[in-house]
């Protein structure tokens, strides 16, 4: 990897005979670990993203929450340890598809990255920047009324959470993102560092306003603010909202009476957020210092930690005041019911703001929620477009896909495919049924992240990687015959069975519908053709692709 970027005239093959298209990538190493840091962090969505995680997990009425939190966590942590070797030992743009690609085949690697993290993310980014128009921008107009004491913004935050207002949202959301990855990774990492620093005085913010407020403080609150902010409830909306689910079908059960059963079975909803550590894999080649397999570790397992113990104790504190009936309650009603007959989606960014009666702090609420939303969709763009340029640098895409431009090393055309493939599947989320797809996207991830951890304990084997690994400072460690790396991956991927067991067998998680599995199916089948459609036409072009994956591509 070069330290500046390639210009947009960066040359193509060199020679029909070449393994890659050219001899440097061109990207830049524009992330510090602090950045991969955050950036694993904003993968997760530890507010924005964990909100909804909290909305679709009611079927489980009896989880404790902040304890499924913490086991979940603690669950992923060998797998995030093997992705923390991956990128020491690899570390390329495109991660996931470059381990699995040399360690399980290139037909491996091609289709279980193809689908899942290449495709996936369009799709990830039209379930991703829902909560942006619900949960963040749309409360953030309420707030900005009560400021100005005037009646249009939230006139306007009504029309946001409509489906036009949304896709319209969308629409303006997918051309932000594509700013912000075009102007390159450096400005991406400041960008995702003030947000982050925003984001976190916002935590402190709630954690005082939750700590202070009792929970007869909070009803009484809560009331008020609905009545008088959107009319609703009759001075009786927190009762209104428990009744609601009641009617429904849904059994509420206070917090004292959880289950281990429920919390544990809570987990593969709680992925939904907490799996995505994993999501830094794909910019493991433009981080630096991950070289020093300790600073790797650091940071992977540092962002693992943070969010666990963020998310717990943030929680915890959410559910002692407004109470767990209603908490469950309003995400059956928010989830189940499509908000039923509430203005406003009930998550706890609205609960925060009722507990204070002042408009300034409703705005300074709601713009360290935004903090936590912002920058988060973006990483989609982000990850596509690394795993396009890695197998277009494979020569496995078109590899017009390896164009970088300027000094801020962006592949531009795989950004703009990102662009287009997200705006066609934004239209397909809003205007059709393809939005009851959305939940099968965390089986999709998982599949795929569990190839990369399989690719990790298969790496000291293989010979296309065991000198890269035997060359590295991992293979003095060894628990008894086992080398670390493979110990940690056979953990890893016993929590990942697990997962895609009950995601294939368990209708509560909303993924085994018919539909669904011809969903995935299509997915992969489209997979193959590029496969092998690409290698046949390299074949031609007098190219051995299955050298190339028998090769580590150039940094």
């Amino acid at each position: 990897m070069e330290s500046h970027a390639a210009s947009a005239d960066v040359p193509g093959p060199q020679d029909a005979g070449s393994l890659f298209v050219r001899q440097s990538s061109g990207l830049v190493r524009a992330f510090r670990p602090f950045d991969a840091f955050c950036y694993a962090i904003y993968a997760d969505s530890i507010i924005a993203a964990a909100a909804l995680s909290y909305q679709v997990g009611w079927p489980f009425n009896r989880a404790n929450i902040p304890l499924g939190i913490v086991i979940t966590c603690l669950a992923f942590m060998p797998t995030f340890a093997v992705y923390s070797m991956l990128m020491h030992l690899m570390p390329r743009a495109g991660g996931d598809y470059v381990w699995q690609s040399r360690s399980l085949g290139g037909f491996w690697g091609y289709i279980l990255i193809f689908g899942p993290l290449m495709i996936g993310p369009w799709f990830f980014m039209a379930g991703n920047v829902l909560p942006g128009a619900t949960l963040a921008t749309a409360p953030l107009f309420v707030s900005l009324g009560g400021v100005l004491g005037a009646e249009w913004p939230v006139h306007f935050a009504n029309w946001l959470v409509t489906k036009d207002g949304q896709f319209a949202f969308y629409c303006f959301y997918i051309c932000f993102a594509f700013v912000v990855v075009a102007l390159g990774m450096r400005f991406y990492a400041r960008f995702q560092r003030w947000s982050f620093y925003i984001g976190c005085a916002g935590i402190v913010t709630y954690m005082i306003i939750l700590l202070t407020t009792s929970h007869g403080e909070f009803v009484s609150s809560f009331n008020h603010f609905m009545a008088n902010t959107f009319h609703y409830g009759n001075g009786n909306a927190y009762q209104h909202i428990i009744d609601q689910a009641t009617k429904n079908g849904y059994h509420p059960v206070g917090a004292g009476d959880w289950s281990w059963k429920h919390t544990i079975l809570i987990g593969p909803v709680l992925a939904y957020t907490f799996l995505f550590v994993a999501w830094s894999g794909n910019l493991a080649g433009e981080i630096s210092g991950m070289g020093q397999y300790k600073r790797s570790l650091r940071t992977i397992l540092g962002a693992n930690t943070f969010a666990m113990v963020v998310c717990a104790i943030f929680m915890l504190a959410v559910i002692s005041t407004v109470s767990n009936q209603f908490f469950t309650s309003s995400n059956f009603v928010g989830s189940a019911l499509g908000n039923g007959d509430v203005p406003v989606t009930p998550v706890y960014s609205i609960f925060i703001m009722s507990m204070v009666s002042s408009p300034w702090l409703w705005l300074w609420i709601m713009i360290t929620f935004s903090a936590w939303f912002w920058i988060w969709p973006t990483n989609n763009f982000v990850g596509s477009t690394r795993f396009q340029f890695a197998m277009a640098y494979d020569r496995m895409l078109p590899s017009r896909l390896t164009t970088v431009v300027g000094r801020t090393g962006t592949p531009i055309y795989a950004l703009a495919l990102s662009w287009v493939g997200s705006l066609i599947f934004g239209i397909l989320f809003w205007y059709t049924s393809f939005s009851k797809l959305t939940l099968d996207l965390p089986l999709f991830a998982a599949i795929a992240f569990g190839g990369s951890t399989l690719a990790g304990g298969l790496m000291p084997f293989r010979a296309s990687t065991k000198r890269i690994y035997q060359g590295s400072v991992l293979s003095k460690y060894h628990v008894g015959p086992l080398p670390l790396i493979t110990f940690l991956s056979a953990l890893g991927l016993l929590y990942f069975v697990f997962m895609i067991y009950l995601y294939a067998t368990d209708s509560r998680y909303g993924v085994n519908s018919k539909t669904g599995l011809w969903f995935v199916i299509g997915l992969f089948a489209l997979a193959i053709v590029f496969y092998y459609g690409f290698k046949g036409l390299r074949r031609r072009q007098g190219m051995d692709v299955s050298r190339t994956y028998r090769e580590i591509p150039s940094d």
